[in-house]
C-alpha cells in the first residue's frame, strides 16, 4: 500500500473542457487481446464525457479496484469508480480557472477492500484538503475536511493499514510564515486525529506508506537555495509514536518524484530522482531501505556509468521483497534510447540484476514507469511510449505498455490498445486474486477522458 506523487500536466489545465455531468462507467467487454501471460480487456471509458483526467489506481480486494480521478468542467469534482459504478466524492471548486485546478487525487486500499482517498479544492484563499473513505462493502463516506480554517494545503497523500486506519499528509503554507508537512489520522469511521507538523519551515512534497506490520513511514523534501534533500520519519505502531526525522539522501542534491513502500517485515524502501549539485544533465534514480527503525542504508544509484535515469517506482505488496522499476537512457547528447528496467530483492542494497522490460527498437521516448505488486508476488509495470517530435515518423505510433510477472517470470511487454488517442499518466494496481488494473488519460485535442483495462494474471500459457 503506497502513495505516490505525480504532477498535473499543464496541457490538461484548460478552460475548454466541457462539463457534461457524471455518467455511470461503461462495463468493459470480454478480453480482446490474446497474448502470452495476460489477456487485456478492451479499454472502457470511466466517465460519460471528455472531461476527466489524472487517474489513480489502488487495489486489494478482488474485483473492487478504486480508480479515483477528476471530472473537470465548469466545476471540478473528484470521482471514483470500480469499473462498474461511479461515485461523486467532492463538491465543485469555487475557483475553476486553470491556475486554481486541484492537485491529483490519491488513494490507497488495504487487503479488506477499505479505501482512503484525499484531494484538494480551492475556496477563496483557502486550499482545503479533503478525505473520503470506502468501506469493504463499497460504500463511500461523505467528504471529510482535514485542514483548518484559513489553511492552504496542497499535494495530499494517504496510506491505509489493514485495520482500516488511515493517515493523510500534505504540504501546507502558513500565514505566519513557512511551509511544512502537515497530517492527521483517520479512523475507519472517519473520526479525525490531531494535526501534526513535520519539517523545517521549507518542506514540501510528502509521500507516505503503511505496512501490514503496523509500520508507517513519511518522506519529504527540505528545500534550500539550490537543493532539496529527502528526509524521513517512521512509526512502528501505526502512527502513535515516531522516530526522530532523518536525512536519507545526500545533503547537496536536488530530488523529485519520490515513491515509498513497506515490506511485511516493516522494512521501508524509498526511491527518488536525483540531480547532483543541481546538474540537470545528470539525473539518476537513487534508492535506499531501512536497516531498522529510521536508520537507512547508503543510497544506491540504479543506473551507472554514462546512463541517466528517472521516473523510479517501488512496491512490495506486503511481501518481503522490494520491486523497483525505472526509465534509463544514455547521457544527453550520446546515441541510444531509453529503456524500462526492473529489479527486485529483500533490500535496496541487495537487489538482483536489472531486467529490461521493453524490447522495442523504435525511437519513441519511454516515460512514467509505474509498478505494483500483490501479496502473492504477482507484479506489473506500466509505462508510455511517446514520440520525441510532435509529428512521429510514418508508421510509428505512441502507446501504453504493460508487462506482468507471474510464476517468478516477467512476460513480454504488451501494448494496451484503445481508440485513437494519446495515452498518458498511467497507473497500475493488482488485487489479491492477481487481477491487474491499468487506468490512464486518453487525450484527443484538448479533450481528455479516463480509460481502464484489466487482465487476470493467471498461469502462463
Amino acid at each position: 500500500m503506497t502513495s505516490h506523487r505525480s504532477g498535473i500536466p499543464a496541457s490538461l489545465l484548460t478552460t475548454g473542457l466541457v462539463s457534461t455531468g457524471l455518467v455511470a462507467a461503461c462495463l468493459w467487454s470480454a478480453p480482446a487481446q490474446a497474448a502470452t501471460g495476460c489477456d487485456w480487456s478492451t479499454p472502457a471509458r470511466l466517465s460519460g464525457g471528455d472531461q476527466s483526467a489524472w487517474p489513480y489506481v489502488s487495489s486489494g480486494l478482488p474485483g473492487r479496484p478504486a480508480i479515483t480521478f477528476y471530472d473537470i468542467g465548469d466545476d471540478v469534482r473528484a470521482s471514483a469508480s470500480d469499473g462498474r459504478e461511479e461515485s461523486d466524492l467532492g463538491a465543485a471548486s469555487t475557483q475553476p480557472s486553470p491556475s486554481m485546478r486541484p492537485q491529483l487525487i490519491v488513494s490507497d486500499q488495504n487487503s479488506r477492500g477499505q479505501v482512503a482517498a484525499v484531494f484538494t479544492h480551492n475556496v477563496g484563499k483557502e486550499g482545503r484538503v479533503y478525505a473520503v473513505l470506502r468501506g469493504a462493502d463499497g460504500t463511500w463516506t461523505s467528504r471529510i475536511r482535514l485542514t483548518q480554517d484559513g489553511a492552504f494545503g496542497l499535494y495530499p497523500q494517504v496510506a491505509i493499514d489493514d485495520k482500516g486506519r488511515a493517515i493523510a499528509v500534505w504540504t501546507q503554507n502558513f500565514a505566519t510564515g513557512g511551509t511544512y508537512i502537515v497530517g492527521r489520522a483517520l479512523s475507519p469511521k472517519g473520526a479525525k486525529g490531531k494535526l501534526f507538523r513535520l519539517g523545517n519551515g521549507e518542506s514540501e512534497d510528502a509521500v507516505i506508506a503503511a505496512g501490514s506490520s503496523g509500520t508507517v513511514a513519511i518522506a519529504w523534501d527540505e528545500v534550500g537555495a539550490t537543493t532539496n534533500p529527502v528526509w524521513s520519519i517512521v512509526s512502528p505502531d501505526g502512527g502513535r509514536d515516531w522516530t526522530n526525522a532523518t536525512r536519507v539522501s545526500a545533503a547537496q542534491v536536488s530530488t523529485d518524484n519520490k515513491s515509498i513502500d513497506i515490506a511485511a517485515s516493516g522494512r521501508v524502501g524509498l526511491i527518488w530522482d536525483q540531480e547532483d549539485g543541481g546538474d540537470s544533465s545528470a539525473v539518476q534514480v537513487v534508492a535506499a531501505s531501512t536497516k531498522r527503525d529510521n536508520a537507512w542504508t547508503d543510497p544506491v544509484a540504479l543506473s551507472r556509468g554514462d546512463h541517466l535515469s528517472m521516473n523510479g517506482g517501488i512496491a512490495t505488496g506486503g511481501t518481503d521483497r522490494f520491486t523497483v522499476a525505472w526509465i534509463t537512457g544514455p547521457t544527453s547528447g550520446l546515441p541510444g534510447r531509453n529503456v524500462v528496467k526492473v529489479a527486485s530483492g529483500p533490500a535496496i542494497d541487495a537487489l538482483g540484476a536489472p531486467k529490461r522490460l521493453d524490447q522495442t527498437a523504435d525511437t519513441l521516448s519511454l516515460m512514467r514507469a509505474h509498478v505494483a505488486v500483490n501479496a502473492q508476488g504477482v507484479a506489473a509495470v506500466s509505462w508510455e511510449r511517446s514520440p520525441m517530435d510532435a509529428q512521429p515518423p510514418s508508421g510509428v505510433t505512441a502507446g501504453l505498455m504493460a508487462a506482468v510477472k507471474t510464476q517468478d517470470r516477467w512476460q513480454p511487454a504488451q501494448k494496451l490498445r484503445g481508440w485513437r488517442a494519446s495515452p498518458a499518466y498511467s497507473r497500475v494496481g493488482i488485487d489479491s486474486a492477481g487481477e491487474v488494473t491499468v487506468a490512464w488519460d486518453q487525450t484527443v485535442g484538448e479533450q481528455t477522458s479516463v480509460a481502464m483495462s484489466q487482465c487476470a494474471a493467471g498461469p502462463v500459457r
